[in-house]
């Protein structure tokens, strides 16, 4: 009875998956377009190392040169293209594959581990801590609503007053014609119910970041945002892909500030409060202060301090009885 189970379950299976939809054959297959993809990403930076500033004439001549190589019609490469971001899953799981291969090539060459990657050690309870807890990669098309990603980070008992953060991401542009246009966007509610927001526009390709401002004054309630590719004004159909992986969002806790040890005598009978007026005055001031003092008669010093009750008077004659009158007649 169990062996009969077992079967029908791994029939129903088998179903399912032999049943799931693939790619039409009237357009090019994810492995065709995989291919076409990753040549087209390397032609693409070909052009810039021999262009500081590539025009869209020379990225369109690398593009033809591509679908030449994969003898692929411009046609079947438009009307595959429409597909794909009708199914933006699937060219999201085309160009993964693609990212990887390229990254795969770059350490095979020699490159050095991505400035990201000295982040991949921290944890949430440190000073800094990676706060991101969301997909690290994003497909982002140039047709709604594939064109925004919505984002919200978790808020914690680890988040402090004054705490500052830092967004890191890695953005690949793959363009055949049109003006490479996208907006990091973050947001950051506090608990008086202020908003504050940060945004940072993305022109190329490589590594982005976005600062995010402290408070010392507010905890934080709610921290939000987006990203957002903009379509600019060609109404064609040619390719525009922004693939941003590598997220990262980087929590900084505020240092304290250490209190100034004072080396003065503490008041309040060792209560361990520092003297700050006698610590404000130089030593040396101190010491003409008490030499004066010293030299003043009691009756001075007695009046800088107030009246006094039942002071014993010195001893000896007034000094104000010995003093005579000036005469005015000589």
């Amino acid at each position: 009875m169990k062996t009969k189970y077992l079967t029908w379950l791994m029939l129903a299976v088998w179903m399912f998956v032999g049943c799931k939809p693939g790619v039409p054959s009237r357009y090019l297959q994810p492995d065709e377009m995989e291919e076409i993809l990753y040549d087209f990403h390397l032609s693409q930076a070909v052009v810039m190392m021999e262009h500081d500033a590539p025009e869209n004439a020379e990225r369109h001549l690398a593009y033809q040169a591509v679908l030449k190589k994969h003898q692929v019609t411009q046609a079947e490469f438009d009307s595959s293209l429409v597909y794909y971001y009708s199914h933006a899953y699937r060219l999201d799981e085309i160009y993964k594959r693609v990212s990887q291969r390229l990254e795969n090539q770059a350490q095979a060459l020699g490159a050095a581990e991505s400035e990201l990657g000295q982040f991949a050690h921290l944890s949430l309870h440190g000073d800094t801590a990676d706060v991101w807890n969301l997909k690290t990669s994003w497909l982002l098309l140039p047709a709604p609503p594939y064109n925004r990603i919505d984002f919200e980070c978790k808020v914690d008992t680890s988040y402090r007053k004054g705490d500052s953060f830092q967004l890191y991401f890695q953005t690949n542009y793959l363009y055949q014609s049109g003006t490479k246009d996208a907006t990091a966007f973050i947001a950051v509610e506090y608990d008086n119910d202020s908003i504050a927001t940060f945004h940072t526009n993305i022109y190329m390709s490589g590594l982005n970041q976005l600062r995010v401002a402290d408070n010392p004054k507010n905890g934080i309630k709610r921290l939000w945002g987006f990203f957002y590719l903009d379509k600019g004004n060609e109404k064609n159909t040619t390719l525009k892909l922004l693939f941003i992986d590598h997220i990262q969002l980087l929590r900084f806790h505020a240092k304290p500030i250490e209190p100034v040890r004072q080396d003065s005598v503490t008041a309040g009978g060792g209560s361990g409060q520092a003297d700050t007026t006698k610590a404000a005055v130089p030593d040396s001031a101190n010491r003409r202060k008490d030499s004066a003092a010293a030299r003043l008669p009691d009756a001075a010093i007695m009046r800088s301090r107030g009246p006094v009750k039942d002071r014993q008077r010195p001893e000896g004659p007034n000094p104000s009885a010995q003093i005579k009158p000036l005469s005015r007649n000589r």
